[in-house]
């Protein structure tokens, strides 16, 4: 409403305070909901419901839906890709896997989401990688990334978002990677078994 207002009166300001104000709440929403699932992981009564799900529409949205005015997203999806998971819990994998990434990413330096297949011991697997230019993440760090409240000498997060994006891949019979080198940028592969 507040947006609406200020931008029906032409009041950039205001209008600049009230995108802040809701990108604020985005966040604080986020950070909730981080915490009640790392509650619900504790307690086992974290759940997925799978169902047969094409992610080429689900990266594209998802990270387009990212986007902010310091950092582009380049999208790179070409085919459909079916994966049997719950799209709900892939999407807020992928939204902290971003989130993390944009984070990291210098000004004017993209942030690149692909999604591919690749058969490996016998069976098909859908691949999303999400790779930033970011300053990278200590050797030391690496062992460490994918647990609670596990967070980088820059991160201003809870540290929960890796921990989640890494048990959803788990609960999908799937991994969380991730590369890094110091000055050059990060990557996460998050993989899934392909196929209905």
């Amino acid at each position: 409403m507040i947006r609406q207002r200020a931008h029906r009166d032409h009041r950039t300001r205001d209008l600049r305070d009230a995108i802040e104000a809701a990108a604020a709440l985005d966040r604080l929403k986020r950070m909730i909901s981080d915490l009640l699932d790392a509650g619900r992981l504790e307690q086992g009564l974290f759940t997925v419901t799978p169902i047969p799900v094409d992610l080429a529409p689900l990266v594209r949205e998802t990270a387009s839906a990212m986007r902010t005015p310091a950092t582009d997203i380049q999208i790179h999806v070409f085919r459909e890709v079916i994966v049997k998971a719950d799209p709900e819990r892939i999407r807020q994998a992928l939204e902290n896997l971003l989130n993390n990434a944009v984070q990291h990413a210098p000004p004017g330096t993209p942030v690149v989401v692909a999604l591919n297949t690749a058969r490996q011991d016998g069976r098909m697997w859908a691949t999303i990688t999400v790779r930033d230019q970011g300053p990278g993440i200590p050797a030391d760090i690496l062992p460490q990334l994918f647990e609670r409240f596990q967070r980088g000498p820059t991160s201003t997060g809870l540290g929960l978002g890796l921990y989640l994006a890494h048990q959803i891949a788990l609960a999908h019979a799937g991994t969380l990677l991730a590369e890094s080198s110091l000055g050059i940028g990060t990557c996460f592969c998050l993989s899934l078994p392909a196929g209905p």
